[in-house]
């Protein structure tokens, strides 16, 4: 982008049939070229490059705040997200937390309290929506604090599984990864996979949970080859739920506070909606030194009309935020599926 190269993975389907429709993963090899031999030279140029011969779309990645689409789907669905209200303020303080006391090189003191920060200052009042479109991880934090025994000890992973996550998507493809997910994690561990942290996905499973939302809640097994039957499952989700996810996503895009909002097209005739995720990690440089670095998630979709939508999700390694380059990719690649379909509709 910009002259820049990424490592990562791009895939984008059909929801309603489950037919992948682009896939690119980087970097990557040329299986036909391989097949017919290739010299030293070349393989010694391959394996300079980082993994060329994984398939980035069925491993397993930290995904950051896109997990808190199938969280908000499970607050919803057991009645504990509507209505619900936390203040932000760029940080919680966790109560009875313990302090410690910083000195600047000037003398000047400052006392620290144990909490969970925000990457931003979402204000006194944020819900479930703006929670959700601005990725508020201080409502998630709370959320947890609050219902952690009433909700996420015994729902969490029959939710997330019903999503899809940790489990096989099942699609036309050797060597998927399933990226097992703890079935009844601690409190304290909670509060850190409720914001995608501590815990793996594949690019195919968000881009699975992400057509879910987008088909009604019904779930579609993915599928490169178009001639395969369709198989799909429905979630019996409340149509509440998928309403209110729904515009939560279009909020992230259409609002300037949304984090998605760099993926915005001023087309009155097409929807984006869309979560953005920013995953931390630590990775050593080249000085073998280690360092936070975050991979930039990007999941959505297209929406022609209620019958023809198509679904991206874009997975950059070491991207930064989720809401910036990632959501780029996704506008241009937005931008050509509607060239595309303009010329040569994928819909009958």
């Amino acid at each position: 982008y910009n002259g820049k190269e990424y490592e990562g993975t791009i895939v984008c389907s059909i929801p309603s049939t489950g037919e992948i429709i682009a896939f690119t993963n980087n970097p990557t090899i040329d299986i036909k070229k391989m097949s017919l031999g290739i010299s030293q030279k070349e393989l010694d140029s391959l394996n300079m490059l980082n993994s060329p011969y994984l398939n980035r779309g069925i491993s397993p990645y930290i995904p950051g705040s896109v997990m808190k689409l199938p969280v908000a789907m499970m607050l919803l669905e057991e009645s504990a997200g509507k209505s619900v209200n936390y203040s932000c303020n760029g940080r919680y303080i966790f109560p009875n937390s313990n302090s410690k006391t910083l000195i600047s090189e000037q003398g000047d003191t400052t006392i620290v309290y144990e909490g969970k920060d925000c990457h931003d200052d979402h204000g006194e009042i944020v819900d479930l929506k703006s929670a959700l479109s601005k990725s508020c991880n201080i409502f998630f934090y709370q959320s947890v604090l609050e219902n952690y025994h009433k909700i996420y000890k015994d729902n969490w992973y029959s939710w997330m599984n019903k999503n899809g996550f940790s489990e096989y998507t099942g699609i036309d493809l050797p060597y998927e990864k399933k990226a097992p997910i703890s079935e009844r994690p601690s409190k304290s561990k909670m509060l850190n996979m409720v914001i995608g942290q501590e815990v793996q996905v594949t690019p195919l499973q968000v881009l699975n949970m992400i057509n879910i939302i987008a088909n009604n809640g019904i779930a579609t097994k993915l599928r490169l080859n178009k001639e395969l039957e369709t198989e799909s499952k429905d979630l019996l989700l409340k149509n509440s739920t998928i309403d209110f996810i729904r515009e939560a996503m279009d909020d992230a895009v259409n609002l300037e506070s949304g984090t998605a909002f760099n993926s915005k097209i001023e087309y009155s005739n097409f929807k984006i909606r869309a979560k953005t995720g920013t995953a931390q990690i630590s990775a050593k440089d080249i000085n073998n030194i280690t360092k936070k670095e975050t991979h930039a998630w990007y999941a959505g979709y297209l929406e022609f009309n209620e019958d023809q939508k198509v679904s991206i999700v874009v997975m950059l390694e070491k991207g930064g935020s989720g809401g910036d380059i990632a959501a780029l990719f996704a506008k241009e690649i937005f931008k050509e599926i509607i060239e595309i379909n303009r010329k040569n509709p994928f819909y009958d």
